[in-house]
C-alpha cells in the first residue's frame, strides 16, 4: 500500500503490528508468504 494514498493507514497499521498479543501471534512474512503460495498453486492445481 502507499502511505501517501492512505494517509492514516499506514500509522495504524504500524501501531497495530506493535501490539503485544498482535506481536507474538503475527507469523513472520516470508513464513505467510509460503503458505499462501502453495494454498494457491493447490486451489491451481485442483481446477
Amino acid at each position: 500500500m502507499e502511505a501517501g494514498k492512505f494517509p492514516r493507514l499506514e500509522p495504524w497499521m504500524k501501531n497495530f503490528k506493535e501490539d503485544p498479543v498482535i506481536k507474538e501471534n503475527l507469523p513472520e512474512f516470508k513464513d505467510m508468504l509460503a503458505f499462501l503460495k502453495s494454498r494457491r498453486e493447490a486451489l491451481l492445481a485442483s481446477k
